[in-house]
């Protein structure tokens, strides 16, 4: 038996089947698409966060499109995550204590928890129950025990069933 030859033949069929396997995969995403996980919506940027209740107009920005919805803060230095213990840090490890609420247009107020953090400096709050599809939401209220900074206000949308 030639072995060198034997081996570029296994050779080259492996790499047939390779570029075989990509070409399938482009033509599937082509044809079925790729889907959006997030949807995500800038509501404010360059918040600063006070002891007094805030609001900001929401109105036609934070929709309720997909079954799960929150509002992430992006955080500027020194304040970050500590996720472990879910909460908001200063620089200096102080807990800042965060209340956020959702309003409709009808007056409904849904209240917020921690919900996760994405990294040190992205902090997200979910609606203590579930927003029903259809309601639109008119203001953000925030508020604050130590006056901090974010760079970003976020709306994020996404359906349970596509995370798997």
């Amino acid at each position: 038996m030639n072995y060198k030859k034997m081996r570029k033949e296994v050779f080259i069929a492996v790499i047939i089947v390779l570029i075989a396997s990509l070409s399938s995969f482009y033509a599937m995403t082509r044809l079925m698409g790729t889907k959006e996980l997030y949807h995500n919506t800038t509501l404010a940027e360059d918040v600063t966060f006070t002891s007094n209740w805030q609001e900001i107009d929401i109105s036609g920005l934070a929709k309720i499109e997909r079954d799960s919805q929150m509002v992430g803060f992006k955080l500027k230095e020194p304040y970050w995550v500590d996720f472990d213990l879910g909460e908001l840090k200063s620089g200096t490890g102080e807990i800042v204590r965060l209340e956020v609420r959702l309003v409709t247009q009808e007056g409904k107020i849904y209240p917020t928890y921690f919900g996760n953090a994405r990294g040190k400096r992205l902090v997200s709050y979910r609606p203590e129950t579930l927003l029903e599809p259809g309601e639109k939401l008119e203001k953000l209220q925030f508020r604050c025990d130590v006056p901090f900074e974010a760079e970003s206000i976020i709306w994020t949308t996404y359906n349970i069933k596509d995370m798997k």
